[in-house]
């Protein structure tokens, strides 16, 4: 047998998907997830044979339906899933979490969801429940939170005028967007997140019109609740733990997509915990001729907190962005695109540009399917520069290649 030192144990990855479709527009499915090590040598030198770990394995077993009623446009969707992990491993993964108080809960390593949507002609409305223990953990997929549970709302309409010029009144452009919505998400115990929440809701109504030239108005309210379990840093401003609600206010604009310049663009403004926010973004689309499309974009956000002395109160952040795209044909085109973060921590600082980014993308996608794809991706950033010396550095490269063949059998 060939011998040769390694870090890593060989590891089996197996993933199991079977799908049946129920009546005409329904599905059940399970999936199985199973990421199985093989077990090391002692000496650690010596490649293993077929000996799968009873220390490090991950697996994964769900099941999901869906039920579409064929009358009516509802749609019923049900999530559950268990994870297994070795009882040393949980508890460790637990515990890095800062989860410890959680180890002795029931149904520590399970999760699902339940979802609800309908739609009309003028009406579109959805709700959801999510429910993330601590202890479920997916190595072979991707869960943003862990111990969550979440619920959302959200109800659209759209009311067609067609006259005085308004084309429409409702959610948004042509239906797309909520009128109203509402989410409220906590845990099972302790925090949620790193910054100490507790507990999170909001509720937001954006009023909007289309009207027949293709320009689009939407205005906002949103009504935030956030309680702290702890003092919290956010972009350098200190909040002391306790309670917080706070309000702001939106005006949005778009112009027709499809003329040779449109425009997109956001005003916020209102409270952010104890103190005020703005937030400012536009977007300029420029199409020049039927291949080139060229975007100009402007982020402006703003953090503001009445001085309290010993403590930062003021982050602004100026982040413009470049795109260009050219199509050789519809199966052709390369994009290129950059952006620069600028920030300053005091009124009186000058910017600083802390980071480029730039990415250069290749496409093709041949008359038989199959496609080639080439992108080069830059960073370059201060991050281990002092404030004063902060000169701008490659903190990252990459060259990406993919080539993908289309077999027809």
């Amino acid at each position: 047998m060939s011998r040769f030192p390694f870090t890593e144990p060989e590891t089996n990855w197996n993933v199991f998907r079977l799908r049946q479709d129920l009546f005409s527009r329904s599905t059940l499915g399970v999936i199985g997830l199973m990421k199985e090590p093989e077990d090391t040598p002692n000496d650690n030198t010596e490649l293993p044979g077929l000996r799968l770990s009873d220390t490090q394995y991950n697996r994964v077993i769900g099941g999901d339906l869906r039920l579409q009623f064929n009358s009516t446009e509802h749609q019923f969707n049900l999530l559950v899933a268990r994870s297994w992990l070795p009882e040393a491993e949980l508890h460790s993964r637990v515990l890095a979490g800062n989860d410890s108080t959680l180890l002795d809960q029931n149904a520590l390593e399970w999760g699902g969801a339940i979802t609800h949507s309908w739609r009309t002609s003028w009406m579109n409305t959805s709700s959801s429940y999510t429910d993330i223990r601590a202890g479920f953990f997916s190595d072979m997929g991707f869960i943003t939170r862990r111990d969550i549970r979440q619920a959302r709302s959200s109800l659209g309409m759209n009311f067609l005028l067609r006259k005085w010029g308004i084309r429409s009144i409702g959610s948004s452009a042509r239906g797309r967007g909520s009128l109203i919505s509402g989410r409220w998400i906590t845990n099972h115990r302790g925090s949620f997140s790193d910054r100490g929440l507790v507990e999170s809701w909001n509720i937001e109504a954006k009023p909007g019109l289309e009207f027949e030239n293709g320009t689009n108005l939407r205005f906002g309210w949103e009504r935030n609740f956030d309680r702290l379990s702890q003092s919290t840093t956010i972009t350098g401003v200190a909040f002391p733990a306790g309670a917080y609600t706070f309000d702001s206010y939106t005006a949005e604009i778009s112009t027709d997509k499809g003329k040779p310049v449109s425009i997109e663009g956001a005003y916020t403004q209102g409270d952010f915990y104890d103190g005020t926010r703005r937030t400012i973004e536009a977007e300029t689309t420029w199409k020049p001729a039927g291949r080139v499309r060229i975007g100009l974009d402007l982020t402006y956000n703003r953090i503001k907190r009445v001085q309290t002395p010993g403590q930062s109160w003021f982050d602004e952040r100026w982040i413009p962005r470049f795109r260009f795209n050219y199509s050789f044909s519809p199966d052709m085109f390369v994009s290129l695109f950059a952006q620069i973060n600028t920030k300053r921590e005091t009124p009186d600082d000058d910017l600083d540009i802390n980071a480029i980014v730039s990415n250069f993308l290749f496409a093709y996608t041949m008359p038989q399917g199959h496609t080639f794809f080439l992108a080069y991706n830059q960073l370059i950033d201060d991050e281990f520069n002092t404030r004063g010396q902060r000169p701008l550095r490659p903190a990252a490269q990459a060259i990406v290649a993919k080539f993908s063949y289309l077999f027809n059998l």
